[in-house]
Formats: C-alpha cells, structure tokens, sequence
C-alpha cells in the first residue's frame, strides 16, 4: 500500500468510524446535545489515548505471524467481513438516531471528568478492539513503516475531525444530522466501506494463492 491509498483508506475510515452508531460518538454527542461542547471535544480526542497502546499491542502480538500468508488472509477475510458488514448496516440507515430535539443546557463537567468518560468508553467498547486487532491489520501487515504512519495518522484525522464537526453541528444546530443530507453521505460511506471489504477479499485470496 502506497502513501496514497494509506491516507485515503485512513481517511476514510475514520470518518465512516465517526459515523457509526456506537458508545463512542453517543457519548459525544450526548454532551453536546446537552450544551457541553467543550466536554464533547475533550471525548472526541481520547482515541489519541486510548487506539496507541491497542495497535502497539496487536502488532507485537501478531509480529512472528507477519511472515504467515495463511494468517494474512485469515486477518483480511475477518477484516473485510467486517467491513462489508459495517458498510451494509450504513446503507441501510434511516435516520441519524442519536439526534433529539432538546432546549436542555447542563452546567459543564470537568473537562478532567470527561477526559475519564472518554477513556473508559473506549477501552471497554469492543468496536475499538475489533477494528484495529482485524480491519486496520489487514492494512498495516502490507504497508512499509512510512505508509503505516500515514495510515494511521489520517485516520485518527478523519475520526477525531468528523467527531469534533459532528459535535459542533449539534451543538449550533440540533436538527441538522437528522436532515436527508447526513443519511444520504451516511449511505455514500457504507458503499465506500463495502469497497474496502472487497479490497481485502481480494488481498485474502491473493494471499492464499501466493502461499
């Protein structure tokens, strides 16, 4: 994988990641429904804190199966199942179910007390595991060190960016992410999701016919 596609597909995958209804982008933008948008940006970056310690972990863990091909195309099957799985679940969506109408303004949490929430949420939420331990090995185990970074960085971009607007958008505006602009662009990711599934099908076969 070149650095090209690197950032694309990281950049891509955050902000299908960001979109995807889960404990993580709920709990943003909770907070920033209840007018606590400062709060909702600190949550928006806990990845930062949270994703580095996992990729470091599943790379040590999957280092002296890096030379296996037949664990190169298992890792890229469950990834693009993954994927194909997530994609289909972004088309078929509907509404934007996290958005509610409220006139409700909270007095701000310490930012300190947020930063904890965020943490915990992730580490606890198996969607993180899930997609760098399967979907974003698949990627890493083919990309030299440079495109890696890369990959990782514009995807870190995409999500915490496509947070931090999401959140602001609620925040200024609660009405907006239940307009048909967000679905349409919702289901336009689940087809750009299903695309990289299909990517890693095909690296998964040719991995195997190369074994």
């Amino acid at each position: 994988m070149d650095i090209f596609e690197a950032i694309t597909y990281g950049f891509f995958l955050g902000i299908a990641t960001a979109l995807s209804p889960g404990p993580f982008i709920a709990l943003v933008l909770a907070e920033a429904l209840d007018g606590r948008l400062k709060n909702a940006i600190v949550i928006s970056l806990t990845p930062l804190i949270t994703d580095i310690p996992i990729i470091v972990f599943s790379l040590t863990v999957f280092k002296s199966l890096f030379s296996k091909k037949e664990f190169l195309s298992l890792v890229s099957f469950i990834g693009g199942l993954f994927l194909f799985l997530y994609g289909y679940k972004h088309i078929k969506t509907k509404r934007f179910s996290y958005v509610r109408e409220t006139g409700k303004v909270e007095e701000p949490e310490d930012l300190i007390t947020s930063l904890w929430k965020g943490i915990l949420v992730n580490l606890l939420s198996p969607y993180t595991y899930i997609f760098w331990l399967f979907i974003a090995t698949g990627f890493l185990l083919k990309s030299n060190l440079t495109s890696s970074i890369f990959f990782v960085a514009s995807f870190f971009f995409g999500l915490i960016g496509s947070s931090i607007l999401l959140a602001f958008l609620v925040y200024k505006g609660r009405t907006f992410l239940s307009s048909r602009l967000l679905v349409n662009l919702t289901k336009i990711l689940g087809v750009v999701l299903i695309l990289f599934g299909i990517r890693l099908f095909y690296e998964g076969i040719r991995f195997l016919v190369s074994s």
